[in-house]
């Protein structure tokens, strides 16, 4: 108990803290707009990933089926309906964050992706660390409370994307 008693501000609450940093999610920094050869070199991976994860475990946006979005602008994906949480959007140039939010000092904008724990939370950590090792992404954060099972199965995948081995299904 604070001394001075309890916070007008219900978001400085102990208990609703502690569970708000409870939430599996992943974090990432980026730029503005990405170079179109490691755009590319990053859609390529990413292409692969249906197959190297087990295709029926990502879908596209919203939950729903039909597959993942692999385009030249645009990388998006999201578990299946009632696996998904929220969807995986890596666009190469951020216009949906120009009019809501302003980059930080290092003129980067912040993403997140909530997974829930679900198995498409290996997808996003695989991909996530191969663009930061292509230098197009910084701070990759992944919460304690993403399973460890999952987080270690992207690493996986991190390191078969960036071997480039032939794989088969780590999930």
């Amino acid at each position: 108990m604070d001394i001075f008693g309890p916070s007008s501000d219900p978001s400085q609450d102990p208990e609703r803290r502690m569970s708000q940093r409870n939430i599996a999610d992943i974090t990432w920094s980026h730029p503005i707009a990405i170079e179109e050869d490691i755009f590319s070199t990053l859609k390529t991976a990413a292409s692969t990933i249906p197959t190297l994860v087990g295709g029926d475990t990502m879908g596209g946006g919203l939950g729903k089926g039909g597959g993942p979005v692999f385009t030249s602008e645009l990388i998006a994906f999201n578990g299946i309906y009632p696996k998904d949480g929220d969807t995986f959007f890596f666009p190469r140039i951020s216009e949906d964050l120009f009019s809501v939010v302003d980059p930080d000092t290092s003129s980067c904008y912040q993403r997140l992706c909530r997974t829930d724990n679900h198995p498409y939370t290996v997808a996003v950590i695989g991909l996530l660390f191969y663009a930061q090792n292509l230098g197009i992404i910084y701070g990759v954060r992944v919460s304690t409370a993403i399973d460890a099972q999952l987080h270690t199965k992207g690493l996986e995948l991190y390191n078969q994307l960036n071997t480039k081995k032939e794989i088969t299904n780590v999930l």
